[in-house]
């Protein structure tokens, strides 16, 4: 099966339009967002309406979970409190309950597909928002997992990375480069953004390949002048890493 999996669309559907349209992408055997396809950004509807037509699987981020009501956003930063009330706003009760009815996790053959990161709760494996950014959090993921279970997908921070834990525990961060699965070794990939990069500066996503066990990381141009002009549309501030691109690279 070769799987496309990518996450944080946050509401700006022209840069999952954009990945849905890869030949690797087309050519998947499944389609599977890590969530928060709300959030931040300018097309909330957009991007439900979107997510809900052309991915085989949707897990819940944080971001659809406050919207939709299931958590309380006030431990949010302050623009992303208020994007969760705008958006809330701009949605129809079809949509906020579908947003509602999101699983937390996704079980496929191999691996285990969530937004934030896994854990053991009254001895079963449970998917929760915390971000896998640490060598400590790579650990409690690790440690949360069944035997039959080595691979797991992330997003929700935004930077893609690999996680490696070799078969005495030992646990190192890899670049986001493409790799070939070790049959003694267990992964973590968080696969990045595709409507929200704040840190990779690009869109990008992952195609796995279970019967190669290949991992193999992929990136697209960010259209920082069509998000801009969006976001005004709707008289949204930009954020500061959107501005602080601008200033730095010039691509606007």
């Amino acid at each position: 099966m070769r799987y496309a999996i990518f996450s944080d669309v946050h509401a700006y559907p022209r840069a999952l339009e954009k990945v849905l349209a890869e030949r690797t992408v087309r050519k998947a055997d499944m389609r599977i967002c890590l969530g928060d396809v709300v959030g931040y950004g300018p097309d909330p509807a957009g991007a439900v309406a979107l997510c809900r037509e052309a991915c085989d699987v949707v897990t819940a981020g944080n971001h659809d979970a406050a919207v939709a009501g299931r958590i309380d956003s006030r431990t949010f930063i302050l623009r992303a409190q208020e994007a969760v009330a705008l958006h809330r706003g701009m949605l129809d009760e079809d949509a906020l309950a579908w947003l509602a009815d999101l699983p937390m996790s996704d079980l496929r053959e191999d691996f285990v597909a969530i937004h934030g990161e896994v854990h053991q709760r009254d001895g079963r494996l449970a998917a929760g928002f915390g971000y896998v950014m640490h060598g400590v959090d790579a650990e409690r993921v690790f440690s949360a997992l069944p035997a039959e279970i080595s691979l797991v997908f992330v997003g929700h921070t935004h930077a893609m990375d690999v996680w490696e834990q070799d078969s005495q525990g030992l646990i190192r961060q890899l670049p986001p480069r493409d790799f070939r699965r070790r049959k003694d070794r267990r992964y973590i990939v968080n696969v990045g953004a595709v409507g929200y990069p704040r840190f990779e500066r690009e869109t990008t996503y992952v195609v796995y390949d279970s019967s190669k066990r290949t991992v193999a990381f992929k990136h697209l141009q960010f259209d920082f002048k069509d998000y801009l002009g969006a976001m005004e549309r709707r008289g949204i501030d930009p954020p500061v890493w959107l501005i602080d691109h601008i200033r730095e690279n010039g691509t606007i």
